[in-house]
């Protein structure tokens, strides 16, 4: 278990991360098949993951999905972004 502090989760306090869990997921999301434009079964995966654990979701009318992680400071928000070019 690995334990991350930073300043957005919590202000400061600890957040632990089970990083075997962490790999497995990430290997099984780089192995969808997901070329460009037609990333829909790679981002299914993501979405049950998220609800999985408690992340609410939603799709934009772009089709992006988004998860939101309440945190101490709401006056504030991180946006992450992930893509793949090659």
């Amino acid at each position: 278990m690995i334990v991350v502090e930073h300043k957005y989760f919590g202000g400061g306090k600890k957040m632990k991360v089970n990083m075997e869990y962490a790999i497995e997921k990430l290997e099984h999301l780089l192995n969808i098949p997901s070329p460009s434009g037609n990333t829909h079964k790679a981002m299914d995966f993501i979405e049950k993951e998220f609800k999985a654990l408690g992340i609410p979701t939603y799709r934009t009318n772009k089709g992006a999905l988004v998860g939101k992680i309440e945190g101490v400071n709401t006056e504030k928000e991180v946006t992450l972004s992930g893509m793949w070019i090659h």
